[in-house]
C-alpha cells in the first residue's frame, strides 16, 4: 500500500498515537484539531496583516493632499481582512493532508470567499470613487440643476455597477460546481 511505501503523511509522524488512530469522516483527530486551529489562526493573521497594510497606507496618506485616501482606507479594511485570511488559510491547508472530499469542500469555500472578498473590495472602491466625484461637482447656485443631474447619474451608475458585480460574482461562485456547468451546456 501507499502508506507502507511512503510512510505517514506530513505531520502525522509527529503526532501522538491517540490523535492518529481516531478518525472522523476519514480524517484523523489531529487533522480536525489542526483545521480548527488553522481557521482561528487565519482569522487573526488576516486581521493583523490588514492592520499592518492599513497602518502603512495611513502613514503615507497623511502626507497626501487629497482626502480620498483616508476614505479609501476605511473602505478596504474589511475586504483586506477577508483576502489576507483566505490567503493564509489556503496556503496552510495543504499541510493538513485532508481527504480528497474535505479538501474539495474547502477548495470551493475558499474560492467562494475569495470571489466575495474581491467583489466587496471592488464595490467599496467604486463607492468611494463615486463619492469623490460627487463631492467635486460645482457647488455654485447656477450649476444646481446640472449638479443634481450628475449626482443622479452617478448614483444610478453605482447601483447598476453593484448589480453587475453581484451577478458576475454569483456566476463565478456557481460555475465552480460541475452540476451548474452542465445546466448551462444543456440549455
Amino acid at each position: 500500500t501507499l502508506y507502507a511505501a511512503f510512510g505517514p503523511k506530513r505531520w502525522e509522524g509527529h503526532m501522538p498515537e491517540f490523535l492518529t488512530n481516531a478518525t472522523i469522516f476519514g480524517n484523523a483527530a489531529w487533522q480536525w484539531i489542526g483545521l480548527v486551529l488553522l481557521v482561528i489562526a487565519s482569522y487573526f493573521v488576516g486581521r493583523f496583516t490588514s492592520f499592518l497594510v492599513v497602518a502603512a497606507w495611513k502613514f503615507f496618506a497623511k502626507r497626501s493632499a487629497t482626502r480620498i485616501d483616508e476614505t479609501l482606507i476605511g473602505a478596504v479594511r474589511t475586504p483586506f481582512r477577508i483576502l489576507f485570511g483566505i490567503a493564509v488559510f489556503r496556503l496552510a491547508l495543504d499541510s493538513l493532508a485532508l481527504t480528497v472530499v474535505l479538501q474539495n469542500i474547502f477548495d470551493h469555500a475558499t474560492f467562494s470567499l475569495l470571489i466575495i472578498g474581491l467583489s466587496l473590495l471592488f464595490l467599496r472602491m467604486l463607492n468611494v470613487t463615486m463619492g469623490w466625484a460627487v463631492s467635486h461637482l460645482p457647488a455654485e447656485a447656477q450649476y444646481e440643476f446640472r449638479r443634481r443631474e450628475l449626482r443622479t447619474r452617478f448614483g444610478l451608475l453605482l447601483r447598476v455597477a453593484d448589480v453587475i458585480v453581484i451577478i458576475l460574482a454569483t456566476a463565478a461562485i456557481l460555475t465552480q460546481f460541475s452540476f451548474v456547468r452542465t445546466v448551462g451546456l444543456s440549455v
